[in-house]
């Protein structure tokens, strides 16, 4: 048992019974120490303190990129919600009557010439055709107005304040400009429309130039009431068309024929306040068609 007394804890003889270790301070045969326990230097069990190192698992760090789910998009349309407009209430205005009139007819390509020009107004005085302030007449021309020449006041008889009777949407007028100014009030103010008429024996029937006064936008004239005004619809389309139908009317006399026909393919031209000169395309209308 010597040589085995100076062993120092590395080699430990067993014996034949399984789970004994000699014990070489004591020399007896002791069970093994059970598991997680180890002997020290005094061969006592003690806990193993000495932990194993376990192996570091390594991750797999490839960026392995999952697969998206789309959702399939369902086009749903979604239903519009009408939003309800609150309609403010309005007052409601009388309906004035519409007054249907003939429309003018379609002038021709060529009414006039360039190279001959009329003016008129209704105190033109006497002078042979194109030797009146602002007129033009070719030399070669004269002789074609011989006959225009002969007929006396045919500037003033071109005005609408010449004075010649006529009768038009059953009533008689005294001049173009009578009917014109008083259509103004046709619709909305019939009674004071018929004052311009020759049956009210007004004194606005007897002068062209009251007429223009009463009908006008002068608002010092006392045969027109402050609370009568212009028609609505005159200024927007139908004053054209109310000045056609008098100056028609007015020229269905022969006499007058004569003379506009006699004025042949001269461009007729009106001359107003501040020297501005109106093209009269009504009459070179009618006088195309006569």
């Amino acid at each position: 048992m010597a040589p085995f007394m100076n062993l120092k804890y590395k080699h430990i003889l067993m014996d034949c019974r399984q789970g004994k270790v000699l014990n070489p301070h004591t020399c007896v045969y002791v069970k093994d120490c059970p598991s997680g326990f180890v002997r020290n230097d005094r061969f006592l069990c003690r806990k193993d303190k000495t932990k194993p190192v376990k192996p570091k698992t390594v991750k797999d760090k490839t960026n392995a990129v999952k697969p998206k789910t789309v959702k399939p998009k369902t086009n749903t349309v979604k239903p519009k919600t009408v939003k309800s407009k609150t309609v403010k209430s309005k007052t409601v205005k009388p309906k004035t009557v519409k007054l249907k009139t003939k429309e003018p007819i379609k002038s021709p390509k060529k009414m006039f010439n360039e190279d001959t020009a009329f003016v008129f107004y209704s105190k033109s005085a006497a002078a042979k055709p194109g030797m009146g302030k602002n007129e033009k007449i070719p030399e070669e021309k004269k002789d074609m107005y011989t006959e225009l020449s002969a007929i006396p006041q045919w500037r003033q008889k071109l005005s609408n304040f010449w004075m010649q009777t006529f009768k038009l949407d059953g009533l008689h007028w005294a001049s173009v400009e009578h009917y014109y100014q008083g259509s103004k009030f046709k619709a909305q103010h019939p009674d004071f429309y018929y004052q311009f008429s020759i049956e009210s024996n007004s004194e606005i029937s007897k002068s062209a130039v009251l007429a223009k006064s009463s009908g006008g936008k002068d608002v010092k004239h006392k045969y027109r009431p402050k609370d009568i005004k212009v028609d609505d619809d005159f200024f927007s389309g139908r004053a054209q068309k109310e000045m056609y139908k008098a100056q028609r009317a007015k020229f269905s006399h022969k006499d007058l024929q004569t003379m506009l026909k006699a004025t042949k393919e001269a461009n007729l031209l009106h001359y107003t306040r501040g020297g501005k000169l109106e093209q009269f395309m009504g009459l070179m209308q009618i006088r195309a068609q006569l």
